[in-house]
């Protein structure tokens, strides 16, 4: 399953020498970001939040419902919780997803730069963030305010309690801003986090 600005592509990949295009699915906006958990699939959609999809037929997706996170970028879901980064608000928004057609939002987590990509694994979910931090003066900063271009990097918070994410820590790297390049990500491999910051590079860290 990939997703696009066009809406979302499934795929039969059973042959892998033979791809088959199943359906295209067009959800409630652009989609920016996607996660798949047993029968349903997970569309963040932009500003509209994240909707949720029965897959259980992958030719023809049914929409089940959509929780308002706010101006979602990525989502990841675990044990009947979705983790979604939440771009205007640097937020990092947890929803309760057991009920597939009935979500609600457990939990808002400030985060120290723009949300985008989520990991989770173990305890612990990973958020990538980008552009300004919260110390920026406005909606709008320019350069030379507080927190211009100082929200990138990486935070990490507990899931003990699933709905509820606990803040551990968080690790910076190097102050960018530039419109239009606003993708961030991480992936996790053995002990290390792999996070992407667009023009900044790839970073590595010990976790």
């Amino acid at each position: 399953i990939t997703s696009r600005e066009d809406g979302v592509f499934i795929v039969d990949a059973l042959d892998p020498s033979r791809p088959v295009l199943l359906c295209h699915y067009d959800p409630i906006e652009v989609a920016t970001g996607m996660a798949v958990s047993g029968k349903v699939m997970f569309v963040a959609c932009r500003s509209h939040g994240v909707e949720l999809v029965d897959v259980s037929d992958p030719s023809k997706p049914l929409h089940l419902s959509t929780v308002r996170t706010g101006e979602a970028q990525s989502v990841a879901v675990r044990n009947g919780f979705a983790y979604v980064g939440v771009w205007g608000t640097s937020e990092l928004v947890v929803a309760d997803v057991r009920n597939a057609r009935q979500p609600r939002i457990t939990a808002k987590l400030p985060l120290d730069g723009y949300g985008d990509g989520v990991a989770v694994r173990g305890r612990y979910v990973y958020v990538a963030t980008g552009h300004h931090s919260r110390t920026r003066n406005s909606s709008s900063p320019k350069p030379g305010d507080p927190g211009y271009g100082h929200g990138h990097g990486l935070e990490i918070y507990t899931i003990t309690d699933p709905g509820k994410p606990t803040f551990v820590s968080r690790i910076k790297s190097p102050p960018f801003y530039r419109i239009g390049n606003d993708m961030w990500g991480v992936k996790l491999a053995g002990d290390h986090a792999f996070v992407h910051d667009t023009h900044n590079g790839i970073f590595v860290v010990n976790v």
